[in-house]
């Protein structure tokens, strides 16, 4: 909207077809900045899911299944 490339009946259109998120939070603060917290997470359980990968950490060492289940 700011280009000029759209105006405001045709975003109250598409709007029909957006989702919505719903976020509890207990900061004090705006909804574009906690929104922007809870995206910037998403690399962080990224790097972690990697890290875990290469590290093989979710392979179990027991000999067999009844070592696994005991």
């Amino acid at each position: 909207m700011e280009e000029g490339k759209k105006d405001r009946e045709d975003y109250t259109e598409a709007s029909r077809k957006f989702g919505k998120i719903a976020i509890l939070s207990n900061l004090d603060e705006m909804g574009e900045s906690i929104y922007t917290k809870y995206k910037e997470r998403e690399s962080v359980e990224t790097a972690f899911d990697a890290m875990k990968n290469e590290l093989e950490n979710d392979k179990t060492y027991l000999g067999d299944d009844d070592a696994v289940r005991g």
